[in-house]
């Protein structure tokens, strides 16, 4: 691992770079007349699972690319990091997040709310929320430990693989199945 100070810039960067590219995803596709509404909303996992992984691949060896608050505490819990590195980084992610939704906001000239979004009430969404991270983080924590053993290179595919299938599978769980498939379905 790189130096402690080339560790938190790549864990405040990385988490800053992301956030901001899964915001594009959303306000450039609405403006765009390239993509239909429905390619656009079944593209976004597919883009931000690619996000994942290419950060994942350019940040593990300097911080372990963790980029979210949820993987550092899974972290934490497993003995693999201190809780006093576990509070930095996320303090650092946290920060990185609000940078950069505030720089999307300004950017694009957007308006945060802090309300519902959709028809997903708050219950539906933090389960959803709880269930899909905790995935991501045994994927995460395990491709971790394969590579400790074995000089593993597809740990970043694994890692942006399980973001695509929580994020599109989180569609199905928060969505009202009575309602028409949402875009993750191949169906769709």
């Amino acid at each position: 691992m790189a130096s402690i100070w080339a560790r938190y810039l790549a864990e405040l960067l990385g988490t800053y770079i992301l956030v901001i590219v899964v915001a594009c995803l959303d306000i450039v596709g609405e403006a765009s007349d390239i993509f239909s509404a429905q390619a656009h909303f079944s593209q976004v996992p597919l883009y931000a699972a690619g996000a994942v992984t290419a950060l994942t691949y350019s940040l593990y060896n300097v911080s372990g690319a963790h980029l979210n608050p949820a993987v550092s505490v899974a972290f934490g819990v497993a003995g693999e990091m201190t809780w006093k590195m576990v509070g930095i980084y996320v303090a650092l992610q946290s920060l990185a997040a609000m940078l950069g939704t505030f720089t999307f906001a300004v950017a694009f000239q957007v308006t945060l709310q802090n309300n519902k979004s959709g028809e997903y009430d708050w219950a539906r969404a933090g389960l959803t929320e709880v269930l899909f991270s905790t995935m991501f983080c045994f994927v995460f924590l395990n491709v971790v430990r394969a590579k400790k053993n074995k000089d593993s290179q597809h740990y970043g595919l694994a890692i942006g693989l399980a973001l695509l299938a929580a994020t599109c599978a989180g569609r199905w769980s928060a969505a009202d199945l009575s309602q028409t498939a949402p875009a993750c379905d191949p169906r769709a």
